[in-house]
């Protein structure tokens, strides 16, 4: 099997499937080996060392279901690029709603032992703070937001 678009999509929607599922383990494998990824706060998250699984550990244990909406995905031989919307809202004792954006790289990689298939090589995510301000009971022009910008 080669690298395509059809079978991106597929990867994408299983992607999110996997996200709203609770199964670490199966959000987990959709990233590289060597994957990283840039939390909204900045913090950068390695594979290696498990850190994709323990930063999507608690967004699964916490029953968050998440819509997303792929908005842009460009395939370039094995390497593609794909922009997100994702709103979630969390369904633990202190509930919350987040929405904001993801861009994701996506590498086809060759194993011989699962498959080809493609997979996250390296993801960023942008939230939303409006909608979290709001929530708490800030306006953007506020005293808080300014601390926080």
């Amino acid at each position: 099997m080669e690298p395509s678009t059809s079978n991106l999509e597929w990867a994408v929607e299983h992607y999110h499937r996997s996200l709203n599922s609770t199964d670490v383990s199966r959000v987990a494998q959709v990233y590289t080996i060597d994957a990283q990824l840039i939390c909204t706060d900045g913090t950068l998250i390695d594979k290696a060392r498990g850190g994709i699984t323990s930063f999507w550990r608690p967004f699964i244990a916490g029953g968050k279901k998440g819509v997303y909406k792929t908005v842009s995905l460009v395939v370039h031989d094995d390497i593609a690029y794909e922009i997100c919307d994702y709103h979630f809202a969390t369904r633990s004792v202190r509930p919350y709603i987040e929405e904001g954006h993801y861009l994701a790289v996506w590498q086809w990689k060759h194993d011989p032992v699962q498959g080809n298939e493609w997979r996250i090589a390296r993801q960023a995510f942008c939230s939303s703070d409006r909608l979290l301000l709001m929530l708490a009971g800030a306006s953007p022009e506020s005293p808080a937001h300014e601390q926080t910008a």
